[in-house]
């Protein structure tokens, strides 16, 4: 039964929520969404009869996608995007850290923590500072002289190269320390995005009542997009959020997407 025409100002998206399609489980919800589009198409194809006139027109490819932008970044959504999973690692060696190190007395310095590797070969290289980055380089060596260091894994102290630093000079070391417990995901090249459920809730805003409606939009297969542009410059960055709808081959009705208004007062006790 067709009901009457209620015209509504689509006022804001609250939330994007992805859940797994078999359990129903939530994967992720973002809340702090702009740019929001909701898009929706279908393609055509024209009968066409003498001199080009169209005889008739057929639809088919509708299509149906979502297009926001979030103003966090989501590790949750970003294992979507590439079709893997955060995990926790112990005693993780995969994690380099960079140090500038001043130098007091222009032969030593000391490490803030172990390097880890190959015995005798557990940092490679050390650099001299010039104008604020990466100068000439310095190769580690089990023997320290003009051209080499020497590293200490027990007291962590790193014995310079002869006669190049003096003190006050800032040594640029690079190294994998070892993490008690660290967070990875590896984006692999075979892994793929997830398809997932989408719930769009927003509020339209009566434009008779003046009264907000809540709206559900559901897309029951979404399929997110891979694609990740993570730019910024004076802003920082914000992550893309990108959603196909597909149809779902396991409904009679093949829907797109379904919305919903409501009114939480007819809901039943």
């Amino acid at each position: 039964m067709a009901l009457d025409n209620k015209n509504y100002v689509l006022k804001k998206i609250r939330s994007i929520v992805a859940e797994d399609i078999e359990t129903g489980r939530i994967l992720v919800e973002l809340r702090q969404l702009t740019n929001v589009q909701l898009t929706g198409g279908q393609d055509q194809v024209e009968a066409l009869g003498a001199d080009g006139v169209k005889l008739a027109i057929f639809e088919k490819g509708k299509t149906f996608a979502i297009t926001a932008t979030d103003g966090l970044i989501s590790t949750n959504y970003l294992a979507l995007q590439t079709g893997s999973e955060f995990e926790e690692v112990k005693n993780d060696k995969g994690a380099k850290v960079t140090k500038t190190i001043v130098t007091s007395d222009g032969n030593t310095i000391t490490l803030p923590y172990k390097a880890t590797g190959v015995v005798g070969n557990e940092i490679g290289f050390i650099y001299k500072e010039h104008n604020g980055s990466v100068g000439k380089s310095y190769e580690q060596s089990g023997v320290q002289d003009a051209t080499h260091f020497k590293y200490d894994p027990v007291t962590k102290n790193i014995t310079l190269p002869t006669g190049v630093f003096k003190p006050g000079d800032k040594v640029i070391v690079s190294y994998y320390p070892e993490f008690k417990t660290a967070e990875k995901l590896v984006n692999k090249a075979n892994s793929y995005s997830a398809n997932a459920r989408i719930f769009v809730n927003a509020y339209f805003t009566d434009m008779c009542t003046k009264k907000d409606v809540p709206l559900q939009l559901e897309i029951p297969t979404g399929k997110i997009s891979g694609a990740i542009d993570w730019s910024f410059g004076d802003n920082a960055a914000t992550q893309n959020v990108n959603v196909e709808a597909l149809v779902n081959v396991c409904s009679a009705d093949n829907e797109l997407f379904i919305l919903h208004t409501y009114d939480e007062v007819n809901i039943k006790a």
